[in-house]
């Protein structure tokens, strides 16, 4: 069952909708007071029902039908309980009824010279009058203070437009005639087996008198199918009726290229680039390049819907011959990342509308880290410490279940259990304490139970440019719980690395909330914020909330401002710079530029960064690119440049690997860029 176009009556005590269940349309009225929904019409042959309109009195709703052909315009007296036929012709389609506030006139949209204009009825002399005569069609009137503004179609598309009705003559001038259409084909008329006779039965057909099916019954037997009869000429009368099964659409894949500027081979690539080394770049990229696609598929009815991706760098391991290259156990060892998400709307055992969506994730990251072990050793005893180093692999996994439930339009419920064990494997090296050769050896690195429960609202206002500059409330507040385990040190015990763990239990709340104001016809302020904090105290800088970079400050790197608390604000303000440019390149159709120039402040505290107390600000602006890849998918393009007005310093201890023989980094007084090619704005 489903219930569209609402209109509240004009005491606010009931709704008018239309109902459609079974193949057919009905208009039905729902009572506030006790939510009584009662059936005012009865169709049971595939009619249909559109844009109900209260009288002002709250007596009488207009309504448009349609069975065989043309639209019709009908008034249901909920006084006497019945409707009458008010508008009706063979040949004209009567739509979009409106009555204005005084309960006057009965505006609507016809075409009885063959465009659609909107016309007129005087209720009490029942006079009609042409109010618009327009060369591409005029639809769904509205009427506010003796001002008539419509729908109108031209050249260029669909346009909103008004006319003063106190200034519009009684009779309009323009007159369409249009061409005599032949009814009915010729007897003779024959293609493929079918004659005109045929589509002549079929245009008088009518179909008033078929029952629906009783899928009960006929699928009682439980075989999922059975057979039924319908006299069909000139095919077989023999139909299946089967059960609905899950049919999905075929694969889509996307191919995608990435680099991950994090391991800078050969020094930073902008050095490299000015200082004209194109030899130390291109190792630098061939190291950080990954190469894989995306894939997705979903049921035709979108209730399950599957999506995942592979990403392989080719040039993460070293080869030592052209062999090697594609050898099972180098390709098994490269960085990756994978993704797996499946989504089923709906539990088949609940049939409420709360029915909760199951989401089941799975991912999973690899990455090689030359030199990332330190260990240090005496090789005598009267000898200095000597730092002894050798390259591991991070393999990190996790996979997730959530049950994601609609309370009512504008708010979500989701509760989740994420499973997510990461492993470390040191590769072989030569002990000089030892003075042997330490084997390569993996272990677990961390293992922890994730367990959340959230709360989601969204009350965005359906603007033109709700996509890229977007009016209204989107947060959600989120509890998360995490019993772990993880790595500390290690230690040499038997002549073999032995992992030492540290348990914790952390608990944690995150509140995020985004608000946008219209500042103008077009423009908007938007403000961000969030709060984090841990509700014990994990003391570690893997457990940190980092609230750097691309979704957060992007003023500061990702791992510069981060603690066991953390809060920052976003203060933002959205201005068109090009509307409606409906350009269309290749298989793209460009639709809309603006800028954003935003400010931000935020801070952590509670932290091992001791990066101060001081709330840490920046500026930025950016640019946000609207457009859409092949009709269907939205993309979002954007490039921001944003500065760090703050300049604070962090010390690492020797077990961090950075691009410094020192282990302190600044931070801000720097200009930090992001681009990036999503299909929704609102994530950054």
């Amino acid at each position: 069952m489903r219930i569209r176009e609402p209109a509240w009556s004009p005491d606010a005590n009931y709704i008018a909708a239309v109902r459609l269940e079974n193949g057919t349309q009905n208009l039905f009225l729902y009572r506030l007071e006790d939510e009584e929904l009662k059936n005012l019409t009865r169709y049971t042959s595939g009619e249909t029902v559109y844009t109900p309109v209260w009288h002002p009195g709250g007596k009488k709703i207009y309504y448009t039908t349609a069975d065989l052909g043309h639209r019709e315009i009908r008034l249901f007296n909920l006084e006497i309980g019945d409707s009458e036929l008010l508008l009706t012709d063979e040949v004209t389609d009567f739509r979009d009824p409106f009555i204005d506030a005084e309960g006057r006139f009965l505006y609507y949209s016809a075409d009885p010279d063959g465009i659609f204009n909107i016309y007129r009825i005087q209720l009490e002399r029942n006079h009609r009058e042409k109010v618009t005569s327009v060369p591409g069609g005029a639809f769904q009137p509205f009427v506010h203070n003796d001002k008539l503004y419509y729908s109108e179609y031209r050249s260029d598309g669909y346009k909103i437009s008004s006319l003063n009705l106190s200034d519009q003559p009684e009779v309009l001038s323009g007159h369409y005639s249009p061409p005599e259409r032949e009814t009915y084909l010729s007897a003779d008329f024959n293609l493929s087996g079918i004659t005109g006779t045929d589509i002549n039965r079929l245009n008088q057909f009518d179909d008033r008198d078929l029952q629906p099916l009783d899928h009960a019954d006929l699928l009682s037997s439980g075989a999922g199918e059975a057979s039924i009869n319908i006299p069909t000429t000139n095919a077989s009368d023999e139909r299946i009726l089967k059960t609905y099964s899950e049919t999905t659409t075929g694969f889509s894949f996307f191919p995608l290229l990435r680099f991950d500027n994090y391991t800078q081979l050969r020094g930073r690539n902008s050095r490299l680039l000015r200082q004209g080394k194109a030899s130390d770049l291109g190792e630098n990229l061939w190291r950080d390049m990954k190469l894989g696609f995306i894939f997705s598929s979903r049921d035709v009815t979108e209730r399950l819907s599957l999506m995942g991706g592979a990403m392989v760098g080719f040039g993460s391991l070293p080869a030592d011959q052209a062999t090697d290259f594609f050898k099972p156990s180098r390709l098994n060892n490269l960085d990756r990342d994978l993704f797996l998400t499946l989504e089923h709307r709906g539990l088949p055992f609940i049939k409420r509308s709360w029915s909760p969506t199951i989401v089941l994730e799975f991912f999973n990251i690899k990455r090689n880290v030359r030199n990332g072990l330190q260990i240090e050793e005496f090789p005598c005893t009267s000898c200095l410490p000597e730092t002894t180093r050798a390259d591991i692999t991070y393999n990190i996994w996790e996979a997730g279940i959530y049950l994601r439930s609609k309370l009512n339009r504008w708010s979500l419920l989701e509760l989740g259990a994420a499973y997510s064990p990461y492993r470390v494997a040191t590769d072989n090296f030569f002990s000089s304490e030892l003075r042997q050769l330490v084997p390569s050896s993996s272990s677990e690195y961390f293992k922890s139970t994730t367990l959340s429960a959230s709360y989601h609202v969204e009350l965005i206002e359906p603007t033109r440019h709700a996509d890229i500059a977007p009016r209204g409330l989107r947060g959600h507040i989120a509890y998360r719980y995490q019993p772990s385990r993880l790595l500390d040190s290690y230690e040499i015990m038997d002549g073999v690395l032995s992992p030492v763990y540290e348990t914790d239990r952390n608990h944690s709340i995150e509140l995020d909330a985004r608000y946008g104001i219209g500042t103008g016809n077009r423009s908007s302020l938007r403000i961000h914020s969030r709060a984090f904090t841990y509700l014990n105290n994990p003391d570690d800088f893997f457990y940190l909330d980092y609230i750097g970079g691309l979704s957060g400050m992007r003023s500061y790197p990702y791992f510069a401002i981060g603690g066991e608390k953390t809060i920052l604000s976003i203060l933002s303000w959205n201005l068109p710079l090009f509307e409606n440019i409906n350009r269309q390149v290749g298989q793209y159709t460009f639709d809309k530029i603006f800028a954003r120039l935003f400010f931000e402040a935020g801070n952590g505290w509670d932290s091992p960064l001791k990066i101060g107390n001081k709330l840490k600000t920046g500026v930025g602006a950016e640019l946000r690119f609207a457009f859409n890849n092949y009709y269907l998918f939205p993309m979002k393009l954007f490039l921001s440049g944003s500065y760090g007005l703050n300049r604070f310093e962090t010390t690492f201890s020797e077990d961090f690997i950075i691009n410094s023989d020192m282990n302190t980094v600044r931070y801000g007084r720097s200009l930090q860029l992001h681009f990036g090619l999503t299909f929704d704005f609102d994530p950054f």
